[in-house]
This record gives C-alpha cells, structure tokens and sequence, in this order.
C-alpha cells in the first residue's frame, strides 16, 4: 500500500470499533439476529486492518495462521457487507419509527444501537470504498495508458 492510503486505514477502524460497541448493545437489548449481522461485518473489518495494532490480536485470534488472510483484498466484501447490513438496519429503524414516531428510543431502547450500528456501517462503507478506489486510481490509469501506446505490433 502507498503512504497515502494508510491514514485511511486509520481513519476505519473508528467505525469499526464504533460497531462492535452497537453489537454488544444489540446483543444486550436482545436483538440476537442484528448482533449477529453487526458481527459479521464487524469481524469482515478486524480482517481488513489486522496490520493495525488495535486489531493485531483479534485477527489473529480469528483467523489463526491462515495464510494470505485479510488485509486490502478484504475491501470489496466488506464494503458489500456493511453496505448491505446498513441497507437493513435503516429499514428497520423507519419501520419503528413509523409505528412508535418521536416516543421511539423511549419505548425501544435497542433503536438507539440499532440507528447508531447504520451510521458505523455507512461511515465505514464509504470510506473503505473511498480506500478501494485510491488503490485502484494508479491501477487504471496505467491500464488505460498501456493499451493506447503507439508503437510496433506483435508478428
């Protein structure tokens, strides 16, 4: 990785971090299905920045010794993941917003984590495409540069 996209890196693993404290505050409030899915993509970003050293251990811990596991090629499915539990959990949210209105967090304490794990995942969704999309940049580029070279043909 270029020195210009690990300060992104840094910057992901606050919504990481964010989201598995919206886990544990599902898992509390007994919402066991969004826990799960707030875990999934919570252990798709431990993956993605086990180089950090907040996350060194818990990768470690998960993955074991597997080789070549984590890291940028997580990217793509983690986007996808938290994009995707985002999409769900906000539906969630108006549909209970509809029902209860302005009395929602009274009477729902887990909308709260619920609201709360739909901003860590959109926050981190955009920003590990925004990562995604640096790495790619130079890679295009040059791709497009190569295929317009002049110059003699093959035989």
């Amino acid at each position: 990785l270029t020195e210009d996209v690990k300060p992104r890196f840094g910057i992901l693993k606050y919504p990481v971090m964010g989201l598995l404290i919206a886990t544990v505050g599902r898992a509390i409030c007994g919402d066991g299905f969004g826990a799960f899915n707030d875990l999934l993509s919570s252990s798709v970003g431990i993956f993605l920045l086990q180089a950090d050293d907040c996350f060194r251990n818990s990768s470690s811990c998960i993955c074991g010794n597997i080789e070549n596991s984590g890291g940028a090629q997580c990217l793509i499915p983690f986007v996808a993941v938290t994009f995707t539990n985002m999409l769900f959990d906000v539906m969630t949210f108006c549909s209970w917003w509809q029902n209860f209105g302005h009395h929602l967090f009274l009477r729902m304490p887990i909308s709260f984590f619920v609201l709360a794990a739909a901003f860590f995942q959109l926050s981190a969704s955009v920003v590990a495409w925004q990562i995604y999309r640096q790495i790619q940049a130079p890679l295009l580029e040059l791709n497009l540069n190569s295929r317009w070279e002049v110059g003699p043909r093959p035989g």
